[in-house]
């Protein structure tokens, strides 16, 4: 019985949580949840408010099971991302405004070590382009995040936005032409501190 839950599809899976089987629900949370933590984290910048948001997500799927509709052409893990960008963008709008939570700006220090060096420049590297991402307008991270982070074909980011195809690629084309703006920028200001510096 337990090997044929874990095999079975989400649709399957649903259907037996819908009548009450927390072994069912169990793995369907398993099989989803590293992702929709990973979409919602990305969204909001920040970890608490990722996980309390995918929580939210799937207690409100064990109390409204039937939420998803296969009739209507959606993917039920489609489906499940549109859920969490839609509550995670709630709960974006519902903290204080306040800029991109420190936290993305941190980073561990390291050991004079071979390497150290790379490595905090790595670290630096990925926290300023992490923090470049939650400056983008919304629906531009959101398409960011959708594309290139969690691996979505545009059309499948159009049916979570709810967007055609082309305001996909629009905004990714939009969101790009930000970063290297920010990229450039953020080159142009090291450069000249270390012109002040020499």
């Amino acid at each position: 019985m337990a090997d044929d839950l874990i095999r079975g599809d989400d649709k399957s899976l649903l259907a037996l949580a819908a009548g009450g089987s927390h072994a069912a629900f169990k793995i369907l949370v398993f099989r989803h949840v590293e992702r929709c933590y990973a979409v919602a984290y990305r969204v909001l910048g920040d970890r608490g408010l990722a996980e309390d948001t995918v929580q939210e997500v799937f207690a409100m799927l064990w109390m409204r099971p039937g939420g998803w509709d296969e009739t209507r052409g959606v993917k039920f893990q489609t489906w499940l991302h549109r859920v969490v960008v839609n509550r995670a963008i709630d709960a974006s709008r519902q903290r204080s405004r306040r800029p991109a939570s420190e936290d993305l700006l941190a980073f561990d220090f390291v050991d004079a070590a071979p390497l150290a060096e790379e490595i905090l420049e790595t670290k630096q590297d990925t926290a300023w382009l992490r923090a470049a991402v939650m400056r983008l307008p919304e629906r531009q991270r959101l398409a960011m995040v959708l594309c290139f982070y969690e691996g979505l074909s545009q059309a499948e980011a159009a049916d979570v936005l709810r967007i055609s195809v082309k305001g996909v690629e629009s905004l990714v084309v939009r969101a790009k032409q930000r970063l290297r703006q920010d990229l450039r920028l953020q080159l142009g200001s090291a450069y000249q501190s270390h012109e002040e510096e020499a």
